[in-house]
Protein backbone atom coordinates (compact mmCIF):
# COMPACT_ATOMS: atom_id res chain seq x y z
CA UNK A 1 0.00 0.00 0.00
CA UNK A 2 1.06 3.25 -1.08
CA UNK A 3 0.87 6.54 1.33
CA UNK A 4 0.02 10.04 -0.08
CA UNK A 5 0.67 13.49 2.08
CA UNK A 6 -1.54 16.00 1.69
CA UNK A 7 -1.46 19.65 3.82
CA UNK A 8 -3.59 20.16 6.01
CA UNK A 9 -5.27 24.00 6.23
CA UNK A 10 -4.93 26.67 7.19
CA UNK A 11 -1.68 25.38 8.97
CA UNK A 12 1.78 24.12 7.55
CA UNK A 13 0.74 20.49 8.96
CA UNK A 14 0.77 17.38 6.71
CA UNK A 15 -1.69 14.47 6.79
CA UNK A 16 -0.38 11.16 5.52
CA UNK A 17 -3.40 9.21 3.78
CA UNK A 18 -3.00 5.50 2.62
CA UNK A 19 -3.78 4.75 -0.90
CA UNK A 20 -4.68 1.51 -1.66
CA UNK A 21 -3.12 -0.86 -4.14
CA UNK A 22 -5.89 -2.82 -5.96
CA UNK A 23 -4.18 -3.74 -9.21
CA UNK A 24 -6.21 -1.56 -11.48
CA UNK A 25 -3.03 1.20 -11.96
CA UNK A 26 0.58 0.29 -11.86
CA UNK A 27 2.79 1.18 -8.91
CA UNK A 28 5.05 3.25 -10.88
CA UNK A 29 1.91 5.14 -11.96
CA UNK A 30 0.23 5.88 -9.17
CA UNK A 31 3.35 7.12 -7.96
CA UNK A 32 3.38 9.62 -10.59
CA UNK A 33 0.21 10.70 -9.67
CA UNK A 34 0.51 11.42 -6.09
CA UNK A 35 3.74 13.33 -6.80
CA UNK A 36 1.90 14.99 -9.47
CA UNK A 37 0.20 18.88 -8.71
CA UNK A 38 -1.10 18.80 -12.11
CA UNK A 39 -3.93 16.88 -13.66
CA UNK A 40 -2.85 14.05 -15.22
CA UNK A 41 -2.96 13.27 -19.51
CA UNK A 42 -2.63 9.57 -20.23
CA UNK A 43 -1.38 8.56 -23.65
CA UNK A 44 -0.63 5.82 -26.18
CA UNK A 45 2.84 5.41 -26.76
CA UNK A 46 6.15 5.30 -24.48
CA UNK A 47 8.61 7.67 -22.79
CA UNK A 48 10.89 8.36 -26.00
CA UNK A 49 8.49 9.10 -28.94
CA UNK A 50 8.12 12.69 -30.78
CA UNK A 51 4.66 12.50 -29.38
CA UNK A 52 5.36 12.69 -25.77
CA UNK A 53 6.97 15.77 -26.64
CA UNK A 54 4.17 17.33 -28.18
CA UNK A 55 1.71 16.56 -26.17
CA UNK A 56 3.65 17.66 -23.24
CA UNK A 57 4.25 21.27 -24.95
CA UNK A 58 0.56 21.48 -26.15
CA UNK A 59 -0.84 20.14 -22.75
CA UNK A 60 1.46 21.85 -20.74
CA UNK A 61 -0.48 22.72 -17.23
CA UNK A 62 -0.51 18.24 -17.52
CA UNK A 63 1.76 15.32 -16.16
CA UNK A 64 2.21 13.56 -19.61
CA UNK A 65 2.03 10.26 -18.92
CA UNK A 66 2.65 7.11 -21.87
CA UNK A 67 0.61 3.93 -21.03
CA UNK A 68 1.12 2.10 -24.40
CA UNK A 69 -1.62 0.54 -26.33
CA UNK A 70 -5.06 2.62 -27.01
CA UNK A 71 -7.10 -0.07 -25.21
CA UNK A 72 -4.53 0.27 -21.88
CA UNK A 73 -5.13 4.53 -22.27
CA UNK A 74 -8.86 3.67 -22.11
CA UNK A 75 -8.47 1.18 -19.10
CA UNK A 76 -6.15 3.39 -17.05
CA UNK A 77 -8.21 5.92 -17.21
CA UNK A 78 -11.12 4.39 -16.26
CA UNK A 79 -9.70 2.74 -13.65
CA UNK A 80 -8.15 6.01 -12.70
CA UNK A 81 -11.89 7.18 -12.51
CA UNK A 82 -13.29 4.36 -10.01
CA UNK A 83 -10.25 5.54 -7.43
CA UNK A 84 -11.80 7.98 -5.24
CA UNK A 85 -8.28 8.13 -3.28
CA UNK A 86 -6.98 9.28 -6.60
CA UNK A 87 -9.52 12.22 -6.91
CA UNK A 88 -7.33 14.98 -5.82
CA UNK A 89 -6.04 15.08 -9.38
CA UNK A 90 -7.66 15.03 -12.33
CA UNK A 91 -7.10 12.64 -15.39
CA UNK A 92 -7.68 12.38 -18.88
CA UNK A 93 -6.51 10.50 -21.80
CA UNK A 94 -5.71 10.82 -25.11
CA UNK A 95 -6.14 7.93 -28.37
CA UNK A 96 -5.73 7.74 -32.11
CA UNK A 97 -9.06 7.58 -33.85
CA UNK A 98 -8.43 4.54 -35.38
CA UNK A 99 -11.79 5.13 -37.12
CA UNK A 100 -13.86 5.61 -34.52
CA UNK A 101 -17.48 7.02 -35.39
CA UNK A 102 -18.84 10.06 -33.82
CA UNK A 103 -21.00 8.06 -31.19
CA UNK A 104 -17.75 6.43 -29.62
CA UNK A 105 -15.88 9.05 -30.03
CA UNK A 106 -18.61 10.70 -28.03
CA UNK A 107 -19.05 7.98 -25.40
CA UNK A 108 -15.45 7.92 -25.15
CA UNK A 109 -15.18 11.55 -24.45
CA UNK A 110 -17.88 11.45 -21.40
CA UNK A 111 -15.37 8.92 -19.85
CA UNK A 112 -12.70 11.14 -20.12
CA UNK A 113 -10.59 10.22 -23.32
CA UNK A 114 -10.54 11.79 -26.45
CA UNK A 115 -9.46 10.79 -30.36
CA UNK A 116 -7.19 12.28 -32.35
CA UNK A 117 -8.34 13.46 -35.87
CA UNK A 118 -6.20 11.13 -37.44
CA UNK A 119 -5.49 7.75 -37.40
CA UNK A 120 -2.16 8.12 -36.25
CA UNK A 121 -0.34 10.51 -33.70
CA UNK A 122 2.84 10.90 -36.29
CA UNK A 123 0.09 12.04 -39.03
CA UNK A 124 -0.65 15.52 -37.36
CA UNK A 125 2.68 16.61 -39.91
CA UNK A 126 0.48 15.68 -42.67
CA UNK A 127 -2.71 17.69 -41.60
CA UNK A 128 -2.96 21.06 -44.09
CA UNK A 129 -2.16 23.86 -41.51
CA UNK A 130 0.10 21.73 -39.53
CA UNK A 131 2.49 20.96 -43.08
CA UNK A 132 2.14 25.02 -44.19
CA UNK A 133 3.62 26.12 -40.79
CA UNK A 134 6.68 23.66 -41.29
CA UNK A 135 7.04 24.34 -45.17
CA UNK A 136 7.00 28.45 -43.28
CA UNK A 137 10.14 27.38 -41.08
CA UNK A 138 11.67 25.77 -44.07
CA UNK A 139 11.42 29.15 -45.33
CA UNK A 140 9.15 28.24 -48.39
CA UNK A 141 6.54 30.81 -49.66
CA UNK A 142 2.75 30.18 -49.68
CA UNK A 143 3.20 29.10 -53.55
CA UNK A 144 6.13 26.85 -52.72
CA UNK A 145 4.17 25.76 -49.62
CA UNK A 146 0.77 24.71 -51.51
CA UNK A 147 2.77 23.08 -54.27
CA UNK A 148 4.14 20.90 -51.94
CA UNK A 149 1.17 20.05 -50.00
CA UNK A 150 -0.60 19.40 -52.76
CA UNK A 151 1.85 16.68 -53.89
CA UNK A 152 1.97 15.06 -50.70
CA UNK A 153 -1.92 14.78 -51.31
CA UNK A 154 -0.99 13.12 -54.46
CA UNK A 155 0.89 10.22 -52.69
CA UNK A 156 -1.28 9.47 -49.80
CA UNK A 157 -4.18 8.92 -51.86
CA UNK A 158 -2.13 7.11 -54.00
CA UNK A 159 -0.47 5.01 -51.23
CA UNK A 160 -3.93 4.58 -49.40
CA UNK A 161 -5.87 3.28 -52.95
CA UNK A 162 -2.70 0.94 -53.35
CA UNK A 163 -3.41 -0.67 -49.70
CA UNK A 164 -6.84 -0.22 -49.61
CA UNK A 165 -7.27 -4.12 -49.00
CA UNK A 166 -4.42 -3.98 -46.05
CA UNK A 167 -6.02 -0.54 -44.89
CA UNK A 168 -9.46 -1.99 -44.62
CA UNK A 169 -8.40 -5.59 -43.08
CA UNK A 170 -6.33 -3.97 -40.38
CA UNK A 171 -9.82 -2.08 -39.65
CA UNK A 172 -12.36 -5.04 -39.76
CA UNK A 173 -9.57 -6.55 -36.84
CA UNK A 174 -9.60 -3.93 -34.46
CA UNK A 175 -13.22 -3.26 -34.82
CA UNK A 176 -13.60 -6.90 -34.06
CA UNK A 177 -11.22 -6.75 -31.08
CA UNK A 178 -12.98 -4.03 -29.69
CA UNK A 179 -16.27 -5.61 -29.70
CA UNK A 180 -14.89 -9.00 -28.44
CA UNK A 181 -12.86 -6.93 -25.55
CA UNK A 182 -16.23 -5.68 -24.26
CA UNK A 183 -17.98 -9.26 -23.74
CA UNK A 184 -18.59 -10.49 -20.19
CA UNK A 185 -18.05 -6.71 -18.38
CA UNK A 186 -21.49 -7.03 -17.48
CA UNK A 187 -21.75 -10.55 -16.66
CA UNK A 188 -22.30 -12.02 -13.12
CA UNK A 189 -22.21 -15.67 -13.99
CA UNK A 190 -21.30 -18.30 -16.83
CA UNK A 191 -25.03 -18.18 -17.94
CA UNK A 192 -25.36 -14.65 -18.56
CA UNK A 193 -21.51 -14.47 -19.96
CA UNK A 194 -22.52 -17.48 -22.45
CA UNK A 195 -26.01 -15.44 -23.30
CA UNK A 196 -23.96 -12.41 -23.96
CA UNK A 197 -21.18 -13.93 -25.92
CA UNK A 198 -23.78 -14.92 -28.64
CA UNK A 199 -25.02 -12.10 -29.15
CA UNK A 200 -22.17 -10.01 -29.25
CA UNK A 201 -20.64 -12.25 -31.47
CA UNK A 202 -23.95 -12.93 -33.33
CA UNK A 203 -23.31 -8.96 -34.53
CA UNK A 204 -19.65 -9.32 -36.02
CA UNK A 205 -19.73 -9.62 -39.67
CA UNK A 206 -16.39 -9.15 -40.77
CA UNK A 207 -17.49 -9.14 -44.51
CA UNK A 208 -20.55 -6.73 -44.38
CA UNK A 209 -17.81 -4.65 -41.69
CA UNK A 210 -14.90 -4.77 -44.39
CA UNK A 211 -17.39 -3.92 -47.35
CA UNK A 212 -18.53 -0.76 -45.32
CA UNK A 213 -15.09 0.57 -44.39
CA UNK A 214 -14.05 -0.02 -47.64
CA UNK A 215 -16.39 1.70 -49.59
CA UNK A 216 -16.30 4.99 -47.17
CA UNK A 217 -12.51 4.97 -48.26
CA UNK A 218 -12.76 4.56 -51.35
CA UNK A 219 -15.61 7.70 -51.40
CA UNK A 220 -12.79 9.59 -50.09
CA UNK A 221 -10.41 9.00 -52.38
CA UNK A 222 -12.31 9.51 -55.10
CA UNK A 223 -13.79 12.85 -53.91
CA UNK A 224 -10.31 13.61 -52.71
CA UNK A 225 -11.29 14.20 -49.29
CA UNK A 226 -7.88 14.52 -47.74
CA UNK A 227 -8.55 14.77 -43.61
CA UNK A 228 -11.36 11.70 -44.06
CA UNK A 229 -8.47 9.41 -45.52
CA UNK A 230 -6.12 10.40 -42.20
CA UNK A 231 -8.72 9.00 -40.47
CA UNK A 232 -8.66 5.85 -41.64
CA UNK A 233 -5.05 5.25 -43.45
CA UNK A 234 -2.96 3.77 -40.11
CA UNK A 235 0.64 4.44 -41.82
CA UNK A 236 3.35 5.48 -39.28
CA UNK A 237 5.26 6.25 -42.26
CA UNK A 238 3.71 8.93 -44.21
CA UNK A 239 5.58 11.03 -41.80
CA UNK A 240 8.16 9.84 -43.84
CA UNK A 241 6.66 10.94 -46.73
CA UNK A 242 6.74 14.70 -44.87
CA UNK A 243 10.20 14.44 -44.20
CA UNK A 244 10.91 13.73 -47.84
CA UNK A 245 8.62 16.75 -49.03
CA UNK A 246 11.53 18.83 -47.92
CA UNK A 247 14.22 16.96 -48.74
CA UNK A 248 15.36 15.45 -45.27
CA UNK A 249 15.38 12.07 -43.52
CA UNK A 250 12.59 11.56 -41.38
CA UNK A 251 15.56 11.61 -37.89
CA UNK A 252 16.38 15.16 -39.49
CA UNK A 253 13.00 16.11 -39.49
CA UNK A 254 11.81 14.93 -36.37
CA UNK A 255 14.25 16.95 -34.44
CA UNK A 256 13.94 20.01 -36.45
CA UNK A 257 10.17 19.36 -35.12
CA UNK A 258 11.23 18.89 -31.42
CA UNK A 259 13.30 22.05 -31.74
CA UNK A 260 10.44 24.00 -32.98
CA UNK A 261 8.22 22.52 -30.48
CA UNK A 262 10.70 23.98 -27.67
CA UNK A 263 11.06 27.60 -28.92
CA UNK A 264 10.13 30.49 -26.64
CA UNK A 265 7.99 32.47 -27.41
CA UNK A 266 6.00 29.33 -29.48
CA UNK A 267 6.19 29.09 -33.19
CA UNK A 268 3.51 29.10 -35.37
CA UNK A 269 3.96 25.82 -35.59
CA UNK A 270 2.47 24.88 -31.97
CA UNK A 271 -0.39 27.13 -32.62
CA UNK A 272 -1.17 24.92 -36.18
CA UNK A 273 -1.11 21.52 -33.99
CA UNK A 274 -3.36 23.02 -31.38
CA UNK A 275 -5.95 23.79 -33.87
CA UNK A 276 -6.40 20.34 -34.77
CA UNK A 277 -6.00 18.42 -31.26
CA UNK A 278 -8.86 17.81 -28.67
CA UNK A 279 -9.90 20.26 -26.09
CA UNK A 280 -9.09 17.97 -23.30
CA UNK A 281 -11.36 18.50 -19.48
CA UNK A 282 -10.06 16.14 -16.39
CA UNK A 283 -12.39 14.49 -14.54
CA UNK A 284 -13.55 14.97 -12.11
CA UNK A 285 -14.61 17.62 -14.28
CA UNK A 286 -14.55 21.04 -12.80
Amino acid sequence: MCCQVVPKKPSDCWDIQPISDDGSIPNDIVAKIIGSRRSILFIEGDSGSLDLSLYRKIYNDYTVIPVGSCEQVIHTVASFISRQDLHHVGSAGIIDADGRTSEEKAALEKEGVYCLPVSEVENIFLLPRVFLAVAKEYKFNESEASAKLCSLKTVVFEHAERQLEHICLRYVKRRIDSKIKKIGLGSVDIASLSTEYVEATSTIVPLEIFENIKSKINKAIFQREYEEVLLYYDNKGLLSEVARSFGLRQRVFEEFIGRLLQMDPPSELLAAIMSYLPAVRPYPHS
